[in-house]
């Protein structure tokens, strides 16, 4: 039996060369490695490709692999796309409506920044705190110890940060403090920096164009199960503005989960719009015949090597899954 690798990439920049160089991402080094490695040892497949699997036409073939990219960044339009195309493959897209179209920043990338700034977490940590003092609410962050982290990649101070800024924080309090942190670390221009960060519509209209699949990631790019079931509906609905705009058919509507994050009334809704695929973030290998449409795993590229070397291919337990898996 056959399985799917889909893999998920966010960031795809020249890392050294950008103000934000310790934004998480891959470099373009890096990203050309993955390739080379995805190339030589997989068969990448389109999104129209799993569909069409899903059901029940042509089989994909042994060690299939799907590209996925979130959040619409212009690094997709100016670096991953001329690298997929010297390279004969395809890959799915999923860039936020807000984003694209309003060309306003998304909060998940307001946070991400700040953090990338170079300022020290502690004293972004304490500014959340104090903020929200100044601002008279009845609400008070706990301090750090009251919290459980369980991010492996993030300092405690990095992990409050990110919990105050996308969830804890009621919504007012929230908003406040995450532009006062935007304008004082990263910009006070948030309009110009929407416009260098997310790729256009002409831009993705440009990448269908050349044969590359734009689905959703929502309109705000919210937590999806945290909202009531009709704001969930709406939110979706939204989205699908910027597919018709860069002319996605609606019989290839897919979808990739903001966070990674979905409920029975984000299925609900996503069938109400006839979407027909949906990504998670949970981490496997898909095998098309045990898998639900709108809910596909993925591999993080920390899941595939970024530089040449037999030992660190031989390790990878989703390489060796999928080649044992082999018909």
């Amino acid at each position: 039996m056959s399985k799917l690798s889909t893999l998920m990439y966010h960031y795809v920049r020249p890392l050294p060369d950008k103000r934000f160089p310790e934004i998480r991402g891959r470099s373009l080094s890096e990203f050309d490695h993955q390739l080379d490695f995805i190339c030589a040892n997989y068969t990448v497949v389109s999104l129209e490709n799993v569909k069409e699997a899903l059901e029940g036409g042509a089989r994909l073939p042994d060690m299939a692999a799907l590209l996925t990219f979130d959040d619409g960044y212009s690094d997709h339009f100016e670096h991953v796309l001329p690298r997929l195309l010297k390279r004969g493959i395809t890959g799915a897209f999923f860039p936020p409506r807000m984003a694209a179209m309003d060309r306003k920043v998304l909060d998940v990338n307001k946070i991400q920044f700040v953090l990338a700034s170079g300022t020290d977490p502690e004293l972004i940590a304490k500014s959340v705190v104090s903020m929200c003092e100044a601002l008279e609410s009845d609400y008070r962050p706990g301090a750090l110890d009251s919290y459980a982290f369980n991010h492996p990649y993030d300092s405690r101070e990095v992990s409050f940060i990110k919990l105050m800024l996308s969830r804890e924080l009621p919504a007012g309090i929230r908003e406040a403090v995450m532009d006062t942190l935007f304008e004082k670390y990263v910009t006070a221009d948030a309009a110009a920096f929407a416009d260098d960060l997310y790729a256009s519509v002409a831009q993705l209209r440009q990448m269908v164009d050349c044969g590359m699949h734009i689905g959703s990631h929502g309109d705000t790019h919210r937590l999806m199960n945290t909202l009531p079931a009709a704001e969930q509906l709406s939110e979706i609905g939204r989205s699908i503005e910027l597919l018709d705009e860069v002319g996605m058919l609606p019989a290839h509507r897919s979808f990739s989960y903001p966070y990674g994050k979905y409920n029975a009334d984000t299925l609900s809704a996503l069938r109400a719009y006839d979407f027909k695929i949906g990504f998670g973030t949970h981490v496997s290998l898909t095998d098309l015949d045990n898998v639900a449409a709108l809910e596909i795993p993925r591999l993080d590229t920390n899941h595939f090597p970024v530089s040449d070397g037999a030992a660190v291919r031989s390790s990878n337990e989703w390489f060796a899954e999928a080649q044992a898996a082999k018909n």
